[in-house]
């Protein structure tokens, strides 16, 4: 995937999570937040988006919408919750112009 499809910083992976949700009309989630994979494991260095949903939303629909995103390499779902892990853009190293 081209690197300016990625993203690169958890603001942005909000800003994407919340545009496609409401491109389908789902904008009234409870809350939606991202930060950075800090901890070890194979989703280390990834941005986690938490969509937080309300009593009346479709868990699978939601999942599924949040996999269509650019990057997004696993997707987990609770009871309230639905979790999208996406790789951020790589930095550029000393020997890229």
């Amino acid at each position: 995937m081209p690197d300016h499809q990625r993203i690169t910083s958890p603001a942005q992976a909000t800003r994407a999570a919340r545009a496609a949700l409401g491109a389908v009309g789902l904008a009234d989630v409870r809350r939606v937040t991202s930060r950075t994979v800090t901890e070890g494991g194979r989703l280390y260095g990834t941005i986690r988006t938490d969509v937080y949903l309300a009593a009346h939303h479709d868990r699978g629909a939601i999942a599924d919408l949040l996999r269509t995103l650019p990057g997004t390499v696993a997707v987990d779902t609770e009871e309230n919750h639905v979790y999208a892990y996406r790789a951020a853009a790589a930095e550029a190293s000393a020997d890229t112009p």
